[in-house]
């Protein structure tokens, strides 16, 4: 079909695009930013007196608070089982009822587990506490010295032992293990650093007497009850069996009656810390800064956004 000369159809429209104006985001971005930094240079005496405000703050906090020190002591976990599964695991088949009736383990592992978790145990704690009278130290702005007495109201707010386990268990005592190297470190902070070293070592020292004194009590059970299984059997071999279990008992007597270091090798005993590890003030005094200075620097442009939005409504 023939196109007339008129015709618009088909007709490629010039663009315009070139006539539209441009955004003018680069001259608004400097006239922000210059507004930006007149208003903060206008209310520089605010945010510096905000700003050091909030650091002499900071430094009362930091020359405030007590100081805290670590005390550590790093053990190997001994477990008395290891290595008993070859000779015993060839009786188990046959004297696995009795050997259970006696409370003879035919298996190993198991201890190491047992022992950590007695150096951090309740009963552990609360025996430290009670021994040594803790209380008056884990509390002492309850504590009044020269009456010797509680400094309470109600008598109902005197500390009791839960108290000062619950304490010990979350601020003062910490106990971990290393999975590759299987050693065991319990750290002890206080504000007093030779009670922490002291109570480290003393953790671990009741803990090995604890265990030991189990280990012994109950090879003394196992060993009275076989001696008395051994009268009654004539069977040659479940008296064998029998005095093979006897022998394993009186081995593990013996070593937990000979050793006062039973469940834990002590590496490194705790010693008396000299360094502090809180507060850190030169830390504490460099946060307090930059919070002050943050705040102040928000503080002066929401103050001076308001102030242009009521001055524009108006």
């Amino acid at each position: 079909m023939a196109l007339h000369p008129d015709s618009t159809e088909n007709v490629v429209q010039p663009t315009v695009a070139y006539l539209m104006p441009m955004a003018p985001s680069a001259v608004d971005d400097e006239i922000d930013l210059r507004e930006l930094l007149s208003t903060l240079y206008a209310h520089r005496k605010v945010i510096v007196a905000i700003t050091v405000l909030f650091v002499i703050l900071a430094g009362v906090y930091a020359f405030s608070t007590p100081k805290r020190f670590r005390a550590d002591t790093l053990v190997a976990p001994y477990d008395s089982n290891q290595g008993n599964g070859g000779g015993l695991s060839q009786i188990a088949g046959s004297l696995g009822g009795l050997a259970s009736l006696a409370g003879v383990s035919l298996s190993g592992g198991g201890d190491k587990d047992v022992s950590i978790a007695t150096l951090q145990s309740r009963d552990l704690v609360l025996s430290l506490i009670k021994d040594e009278n803790l209380l008056p130290i884990l509390f002492a702005d309850q504590w009044n010295e020269s009456k010797k007495a509680w400094d309470v109201s109600d008598p109902r707010d005197v500390p009791t032992l839960l108290d000062g386990y619950v304490l010990f268990q979350k601020r003062i005592l910490k106990v971990s293990e290393d999975k590759k190297t299987g050693l065991v470190t319990l750290e002890i902070e206080w504000t007093d650093p030779q009670l922490a070293a002291h109570w480290a070592n003393e953790m671990v020292r009741r803990a090995n007497a604890e265990l030991q004194k189990k280990a012994v009590d109950d090879s003394d059970r196992h060993i009275a009850y076989l001696e008395n299984q051994i009268q009654q059997t004539s069977l040659v071999d479940m008296r064998q069996s029998i005095y093979s279990l006897l022998e394993n008992e009186l081995k593990t007597a013996m070593v937990a009656k000979g050793n006062d270091q039973y469940a834990f090798k002590v590496i490194d005993p705790a010693v008396v810390p000299e360094k502090k590890i809180w507060p850190k003030r030169a830390l504490i005094l460099v946060l307090g800064f930059m919070a002050g200075l943050f705040f102040a620097i928000v503080g002066v442009l929401a103050h001076h956004s308001w102030v242009n939005g009521a001055s524009n409504r108006s």
